[in-house]
């Protein structure tokens, strides 16, 4: 209607999970299998009401679709990373994929490669937050209580099991992970970021994602077909500041 869109800021708060008391979830999933998809337009519904950061990604070959789910979970932050497969016309829910500590905080960003065979998934785990209630207002101190508290997990996937791994073990940003895959090798590359200060409160000509002057690097690990190998830098940040990220491999293993 000509109309121009706005941005609305409503300041920095934590997560609203309002919509799960006010609409009722349906999982199309939880049957064990999706409905097929309409005639007219050949889309499937996973959910309704579902959670607005869920983000679905896919393995290359569309065999299985891996997402967060806020966990039906109205009062706390406790975001996991959930997998399906395919399964004809439709996909069938597996639930979460365990971690080592088994920890349910707030899983976010997952990124999958691979194949039914051999899949591989990374994402971000926030391993610690302040106790904020939701929608609450936070400072920048807040902020960086989150951000020195991201760790990176990484998951392979073969012979119908999920066997997964934290991959970073710091007190620094470790975010935007990134995988890439073949066969049964995948590496997943990271951000690792650090500041000497935050912004200040009040200050919004200050840019957040400017302060990250003490460390902006990107990281890997490669696994190799039975284990992930130790960590180490791609680029250390010396020839300028890191914007985004991404990889590849070949089929020899080189991994860009």
């Amino acid at each position: 209607n000509g109309s121009a869109l706005v941005t609305i800021d409503m300041g920095k708060r934590t997560e609203n999970r309002d919509y799960l008391k006010s609409a009722p979830r349906a999982s199309l999933m939880k049957t064990t299998k999706l409905l097929a998809p309409e005639p007219s337009d050949g889309m499937i519904k996973l959910q309704e009401n579902a959670y607005p950061f869920s983000n679905p990604v896919l393995t290359d070959d569309g065999s299985m679709m891996l997402y967060i789910s806020d966990n039906d979970n109205a009062d706390e932050l406790q975001n996991v990373v959930c997998y399906a497969v395919k399964d004809g016309d439709g996909y069938t829910d597996m639930g979460h994929l365990e971690t080592s500590e088994d920890a349910l905080l707030a899983d976010t960003d997952v990124v999958a490669s691979g194949t039914k065979d051999h899949a591989f998934a990374a994402w971000v785990k926030q391993m610690d937050s302040p106790e904020k209630e939701m929608n609450h207002v936070v400072n920048y101190d807040d902020i960086g209580t989150m951000l020195n508290a991201t760790e990176i997990y990484g998951s392979s996937y073969v012979n119908n099991e999920w066997k997964t791994e934290r991959l970073t073990e710091n007190t620094v940003a470790d975010m935007a992970p990134t995988v890439a895959s073949s066969n049964d090798r995948a590496i997943v590359a990271w951000r690792s970021l650090s500041a000497t200060a935050m912004p200040e409160d009040g200050r919004e000509d200050q840019d957040i994602t400017a302060m990250f002057n003490a460390k902006n690097t990107i990281n890997y690990r490669i696994f190799d077909g039975e284990k992930w190998k130790e960590a180490s830098v791609a680029y250390n940040g010396s020839a300028g500041t890191v914007s985004a990220i991404n990889s590849a491999m070949l089929p020899d293993g080189t991994s860009l």
